[in-house]
């Protein structure tokens, strides 16, 4: 299925907010890293999250570019906010 102009405007959009939340979590990691005088095991949880984060947004956008439904795309993107509001009082709680 070839998505239509405004399919790939939603995606573009998304790609892009996407990326930006990914890269603000691994500021956080990498401050908490820094302020914990580069104590892995601090960062260990946060890296862990992180990941699932990628994996989650990554999985998202493929569905989305894959054409798939509005529910099926939208758990991933609920599943990647969550993460990432955990992930976010987690580092700054640290």
């Amino acid at each position: 299925m070839i998505p239509n102009a405004r399919t790939k405007k939603i995606s573009h959009k998304r790609t892009q907010l996407l990326s930006q939340s990914t890269v603000g979590d691994f500021v956080l990691i990498y401050r908490t890293f820094i302020v914990y005088r580069r104590n892995w095991k601090v960062i260990a949880p946060s890296v862990i999250l992180w990941l699932a984060i990628i994996i989650c947004a990554c999985r998202a956008l493929q569905l989305e570019a894959m054409g798939a439904s509005l529910h099926e795309y939208s758990q991933w993107f609920t599943a990647f906010w969550v993460l990432t509001v955990a992930h976010n009082i987690m580092a700054t709680r640290t």
